[in-house]
């Protein structure tokens, strides 16, 4: 492998941790809104649509499992007022 190579890996790396890096704070956020004791309902359900939506954008990056433990969680922040927006 010639340096230059070497090179464009590792920036290629860098660029995908930094992605990594936005989706969960990307992550983050949605589950704080939807942890919020100001929240509404709607509010709530947009948060689950968001996170539905963050992980779609990455693009199978995610296995089934982290999907749904993801997606558990931010189950589990809505619930924190009794929040009904997975009950549609």
């Amino acid at each position: 492998m010639s340096v230059a190579e070497e090179i464009m890996g590792q920036r290629k790396m860098d660029q995908t941790q930094k992605q990594d890096d936005i989706t969960l704070a990307a992550l983050e956020i949605v589950i704080d809104g939807v942890a919020s004791s100001n929240a509404s309902v709607r509010a709530r359900q947009a948060g689950a649509y968001i996170a539905g939506l963050i992980m779609a954008d990455m693009k199978g990056q995610l296995d089934a499992k982290k999907q749904a433990a993801i997606l558990s969680i931010v189950e589990m922040a809505a619930e924190i007022e009794g929040s009904d927006c997975f009950r549609y």
